[in-house]
């Protein structure tokens, strides 16, 4: 599955994360990936739902572990714009970020850039 992730990433500039479940089926489940915050920070920030736990597990690695994918917010224009998949939730903002509501942060991953 990291395999996957990164050849559709280097294939491409930059994927909209919700736009995943599309690029690979075999990913959708009934589980969802939350920004990684630090303490003080709202831990009910959605980066995509619908997907299996082996996918969680493996972009976790990517992201984190690994650190050879990198993400980026982006607008729920773009999102659109590129008809990809929207959540109808409040959008992530610095005021939310401070609370607990659940909101949505639209994000883009791409290959992490070799200084």
């Amino acid at each position: 599955m990291k395999n996957k992730i990164l050849t559709l990433l280097a294939e491409r500039e930059k994927i909209i994360l919700t736009e995943l479940p599309d690029l690979m089926p075999e990913i959708k489940g009934e589980w969802s990936i939350y920004m990684p915050v630090k303490k003080g920070c709202n831990p009910n920030m959605l980066w995509l739902a619908g997907v299996n736990e082996d996918f969680i597990t493996a972009f976790n690695e990517l992201l984190i572990t690994e650190q050879l994918i990198d993400w980026n917010p982006i607008s729920a224009i773009d999102v659109m714009f590129e008809h990809k998949t929207m959540y109808v939730m409040d959008l992530a903002t610095p005021k939310l970020s401070k609370s607990t509501k659940h909101c949505w942060m639209p994000i883009s991953i791409n290959l992490m850039k070799k200084n």
